[in-house]
């Protein structure tokens, strides 16, 4: 099986090694700065085509990018192994080309309901009022759970925004009216904004091009174009 986030990490060790940022990337390979982004987060992976790119700009072979690492040998067996991961490989695309064209199916199938959806454009203008979103956030009822991957929840101002070792279903936005709402919803609906977090973090300090945000018995650490929120361990 194709391990999507050790291939994230080597994409991404690959670019600092070239002294890249995710914006020249996206601009040599003609795809936006997010699609690198969920490369190296390991959400999805490039087109073949461009992955053949990849290998040919970074200069490593393209079973060493399958595979997450560099080979030192190249003995038989891995080869063996590397060619079923290029099948393994070449079946998802297909599985992804299939998406895609259900993706479009369902984008036509929108314009039906866009009258629905400028409604809902005025129950959410009505929630922002509600709530106030200039107003106090913070997250409770933490729960660390160990075995909990990172989990893609949403944007926010331009930002990817990651849980990371956290039960999601336990976060929660507080208004300065004291209402809770899920933070997926917060995000989604732009109630909360990543200033606001910055505003309110106790400390902050630097690690290298990460920012990292703390706040009671958590942090946020905000790379490139991502926010991972994740539970302070030290």
């Amino acid at each position: 099986m194709i391990d999507q986030v050790k291939i994230g990490i080597f994409l991404k060790s690959l670019r600092k090694e070239k002294n890249k940022t995710q914006e020249e990337i996206a601009d040599m390979f003609g795809v936006s700065s997010r699609s690198v982004s969920r490369w190296e987060n390991g959400n999805t992976m490039p087109d073949l085509g461009i992955l053949v790119e990849l290998a040919d700009y970074y200069e490593v072979d393209i079973r060493e990018i399958i595979d997450g690492e560099r080979k030192s040998k190249k003995m038989e067996s891995e080869a063996k192994e590397t060619l079923l991961r290029v099948a393994d490989y070449a079946e998802s695309e297909k599985k992804r080309a299939l998406n895609k064209k259900t993706l479009i199916i369902s984008i036509c199938g929108g314009v039906i309901i866009a009258l629905i959806i400028a409604v809902i454009g005025l129950v959410i203008y009505a929630f922002h009022q509600q709530y106030n979103p200039s107003g106090i956030s913070s997250l409770l009822c933490i729960t660390i759970d160990e075995n909990q991957p990172q989990e893609y929840i949403g944007e926010l101002d331009g930002y990817e925004i990651y849980v990371e070792r956290l039960k999601t279903d336990a976060l929660y936005y507080t208004s300065v009216k004291g209402n809770n709402i899920p933070l997926r919803d917060a995000v989604n609906k732009g109630i909360v904004s990543v200033k606001d977090w910055r505003e309110k973090a106790w400390n902050i300090i630097h690690d290298g091009d990460t920012e990292v945000l703390r706040y009671e018995n958590y942090e946020i650490a905000i790379s490139d174009g991502d926010c991972i929120i994740r539970p302070i361990t030290e």
